[in-house]
């Protein structure tokens, strides 16, 4: 009889430095943990080593599950305390935005590509947002795809 064991295991994390991807900082966590768990934390050890490094304009790219505002906030307040450039790419989290209010973003603030085949329209752009605890406006790229039935 096959009989599979289902376990929690482990989740990484890790921050890579550079070109070449020299690893600059790692985490074994709980598989159970959700992966925004201790991120804001682990972002700002690394940012701070990635500064004992060097003082080159950083980059911190993280996917959807790591949209949030604090990871924001820890580039900003790291940027800021190390006189530095450090910019961050977050992979937006749509699960609970509206795909509607998207296509509308889309259409006030994007620009409809020439290129595209029947029955689809796609818009790229991007617009700011202000939020709360950030000084600056944030800037939101976006890529919407429009299915025509």
């Amino acid at each position: 009889m096959n009989q599979q064991r289902w376990f929690d295991g482990y989740s990484s994390i890790f921050a890579n430095i550079g070109e070449e991807g020299y690893q600059i900082n790692q985490d074994l966590r709980s598989g159970s943990d959700h992966c925004q768990n201790g991120t804001p934390e682990f972002l700002e050890n690394s940012l701070y080593l990635a500064r004992q490094v060097t003082d080159a304009p950083l980059l911190a790219r993280m996917d959807s599950g790591n949209d949030s505002l604090d990871n924001v906030k820890v580039c900003l307040k790291v940027a800021a305390k190390t006189k530095t450039e450090i910019y961050y790419l977050i992979k937006r989290n749509l699960r609970k935005e509206s795909k509607d209010g998207w296509l509308q973003i889309a259409m006030e603030h994007g620009n409809l590509e020439e290129k595209t085949r029947s029955g689809k329209r796609v818009w790229i752009g991007d617009y700011y947002v202000k939020r709360t605890g950030v000084s600056q406006p944030l800037r939101i790229v976006f890529k919407v795809t429009e299915r025509m039935t």
